[in-house]
């Protein structure tokens, strides 16, 4: 079962504070793993206004509105030189820097991993097999994965390239 760390934040593995957890994630992780479309939405904040007559002067003020994220990269962004792509799960292993496992990629290739959520990319040379997990398309080193996303989150949506 995927457990994902409520709205608290903790002390991560590095001491600095990590951040809340995407609440879309699981569903989104879940569509990956079972194969079926999932809908996703995103809160928004409506302005609310506030209006002051006084005699003859009316004076209204609205609230500022929260500005939107900016939406993840696009899953089949163009690359110059990638001639393969994987979108799918990552998890971590407690391995050397930079290191990773994937079922195919050849031993020493080195990967583009971008996490879908957040956009943070790393790089990581293949030096073992797996996961074989249903799925999972990468295992990354834990400092690998720490360039990405929370240890304490054990999974983020993926895409990567070689």
């Amino acid at each position: 079962m995927l457990t994902v760390p409520g709205p608290s934040a903790t002390a991560g593995a590095f001491g600095a504070a990590e951040a809340e957890p995407d609440p879309g994630l699981v569903p989104r992780l879940l569509a990956l793993v079972l194969g079926s479309p999932t809908t996703t939405t995103t809160p928004t904040t409506v302005a609310s206004t506030t209006t002051t007559t006084t005699g003859a002067t009316t004076t209204t003020t609205a609230a500022p509105v929260a500005k939107p994220t900016a939406p993840p990269p696009a899953l089949t962004a163009p690359v110059a030189g990638i001639t393969n792509t994987q979108v799918g799960i990552a998890s971590w292993y407690n391995d050397k820097a930079a290191s990773c496992a994937h079922r195919t990629a050849p031993i020493g290739t080195k990967l583009n991993v971008t996490n879908l959520v957040n956009g943070k990319r790393m790089q990581c040379t293949v030096t073992n097999r797996g996961p074989y997990s249903p799925g999972r398309i990468v295992d990354l080193s834990d400092e690998g994965f720490a360039q990405i996303a929370p240890l304490s989150q054990g999974l983020a949506e993926v895409r990567v390239e070689w």
